[in-house]
Parts: structure tokens; C-alpha cells; sequence
């Protein structure tokens, strides 16, 4: 994935980012919280780029990223694989969370600082999307319908 950056304080240059190996995984380019830093999200890899340093860069512990959203009251992107959840925060890496779920990690909503998700558990075959509830300032879990997780 190409992307043409043009810094504040340097010259622009243009960053050639690999693809993450999902294909239908998430492409994207995230304003940061942290100042002169750069997410982006090329096919489920997620890269945090300084703009000024490119050389300066951290892969996202989430992989594949497949799915991306901003919370602008609480200056933090949150970033979903298959079981996990990673927020990141004017200093970085926020939080991550244990593993949510046994597969397929789908956030279904977020209000205020808490995050609404569902997921796959195989040990419940009478019901085997479950719900969660995480708190983000807390780091409070709350889980309905998941037998084992």
C-alpha cells in the first residue's frame, strides 16, 4: 500500500507499507492521537509511523487488524483481530485485552468508554455467539453466553 505523506515540520515522502495475508482484512490511514504519529492499516497489517522520522515505526499488536475505530472523547483507536481488542492513546499502546473470544471478534457498538462486542465460542453449541462488554478505562470484562471464555 502506497501513501503519500506530507509532515508539518519536513519534507513529504511516500511510505510503501506490506499488506497484511488477509485479503479481505482492513485498509486504512488513522490520524493518531500521539502528535506527528501516523496509523496505517494495509490489508489486516497495522503500522504506527512517525511522519517526520519514517524510519521510526512499531507494528500494531493486532493482527490482522479487522477493524478500526476512533474515539475522539477518549483521543483513543481501537483496533479488533479474531479475539482481541488494542487501544492506542496520545502515549501509545493504551491497552490490550485478553482474549475476548474464541474467534471472530466483531464490535457491535461503543458508548461512552464502554465497548459492546460479540464473538465465537465453540464449547457452547446452544449458543455460540456471545456477547461482551469492556470497559476501557476500567479494563473491566463482562461476558454473557460464553461457557468457558
Amino acid at each position: 500500500m502506497l501513501v503519500h505523506i506530507i509532515p508539518d515540520a519536513t519534507g513529504d515522502w511516500i511510505g510503501c507499507f506490506a499488506f497484511g495475508d488477509f485479503r479481505a482484512g482492513l485498509s486504512a490511514v488513522i490520524a493518531s492521537p500521539q502528535p506527528e504519529m501516523l496509523l496505517v492499516i494495509a490489508r489486516g497489517a497495522g503500522y504506527l509511523v512517525n511522519t517526520a522520522r519514517p524510519s521510526e515505526w512499531k507494528q500494531i499488536p493486532c493482527v490482522p487488524v479487522r477493524d478500526a475505530r476512533v474515539l475522539l472523547d477518549h483521543r483513543l483507536v481501537i483496533f479488533a483481530d479474531f479475539t482481541r481488542l488494542a487501544a492506542y492513546g496520545t502515549n501509545g499502546l493504551a491497552r490490550r485485552s485478553q482474549p475476548l473470544c474464541a474467534d471472530d471478534l466483531r464490535i457491535i457498538g461503543i458508548a461512552g468508554a464502554i465497548i459492546t462486542g460479540s464473538g465465537y465460542d465453540p464449547t457452547n453449541p446452544a449458543s455460540p455467539e456471545g456477547r461482551f462488554e469492556l470497559d476501557l478505562l476500567t479494563g473491566v470484562i463482562s461476558k454473557t453466553n460464553f461457557e468457558c471464555l
